[in-house]
């Protein structure tokens, strides 16, 4: 069940959360390894940071990452094997963690920049692009959950920051 929106503590974004579902296990792959689960593919590619998205993609362009704080955008592929996939979009299911486990979801975005959730996807197809993040820039970032739904698995992958 998810709660009411809220403010993240040090963020200028609010974003829905469930505080049950989110916690660090044990990761399904690293950096350029392709993760397959129930028909969907899931690659981190790179992770870029600091980086300043085009404003015309966020959601409220007039904040800025609050003080202290900096974006990260991860490189991310998101692809389809077969109809049995049925993913969320990773710009609203997916979050990195800190060292500390310290979670921080992504940044709300105009537009998909390139992904409809994976259900959409032709299976054989796969989807490349960027999805943002607004973390502590002091923040050493061990690993990126994606939520999958409506399987309510969850996917780590290693970022080894």
């Amino acid at each position: 069940m998810l709660a009411p929106v809220a403010t993240h503590a040090g963020s200028a974004y609010q974003f829905a959360v469930d505080q049950d579902r989110w916690h660090l296990k044990a990761a399904d792959g690293g950096i350029g390894a392709e993760v397959l689960m129930n028909g969907c593919r899931l690659a981190v590619r790179s992770v870029l940071r600091p980086v300043r998205p085009n404003l015309t993609e966020i959601a409220m362009p007039s904040l800025l990452p609050a003080p202290g704080n900096e974006w990260v955008a991860l490189e991310i592929m998101v692809g389809k094997t077969d109809g049995e996939c049925g993913a969320a979009n990773p710009q609203y299911s997916a979050r990195v963690f800190d060292r500390d486990g310290t979670s921080y979801p992504t940044i709300a975005l105009h537009r998909d920049l390139g992904f409809p959730a994976a259900a959409d996807i032709v299976p054989g197809a796969a989807l490349v692009g960027r999805i943002y993040f607004e973390v502590p820039a002091a923040a050493t970032l061990i690993a990126m959950q994606w939520n999958w739904y409506p399987d309510r698995f969850v996917t780590q992958i290693d970022l080894g920051q």
